[in-house]
């Protein structure tokens, strides 16, 4: 009698252990997707003046040496600023003051160089 009384209760707390189970695997998977989507496109070796890049979702974050921007996004120079940003790929991009540019795509793909590519969008300003 003891083991029918428990079983239902035992049943209940497996079935509520698995639901919870799905949850954190469902999460884990929207964290990995969501750590993909924000690989690194480059860092930024040198600043001078205020650079910000602003993301898709518009959030604007000041970028600092050693600071990483990300495929989607815009870089912005003030006047009298410049950033240089190494590229994942071993590229440079020194942009200069009064300057917004889109990293609008960044694929590198280390070992078939054929399947990397970088879409740039120069809104204004100037780079090299």
């Amino acid at each position: 009698m003891t083991l029918q009384a428990l079983s239902p209760v035992s049943n209940a707390h497996i079935a509520q252990r698995s639901g919870a189970n799905l949850v954190v695997t469902a999460l884990l998977c929207l964290l990995s997707f969501a750590s993909l989507a924000q690989t690194s496109a480059g860092t930024v070796m040198v600043v001078t003046g205020r650079v910000v890049a602003i993301d898709l979702q518009g959030r604007e974050r000041e970028l600092q040496k050693g600071g990483d921007v990300f495929p989607g996004d815009r870089v912005v120079t003030a006047d009298a600023a410049l950033a240089q940003i190494r590229m994942l790929d071993g590229g440079y991009l020194s942009i200069r003051s009064s300057t917004e540019m889109a990293i609008e795509k960044f694929v590198h793909d280390e070992k078939n160089q054929s399947n990397s590519s970088i879409v740039l969008g120069l809104i204004k300003g100037g780079l090299r």
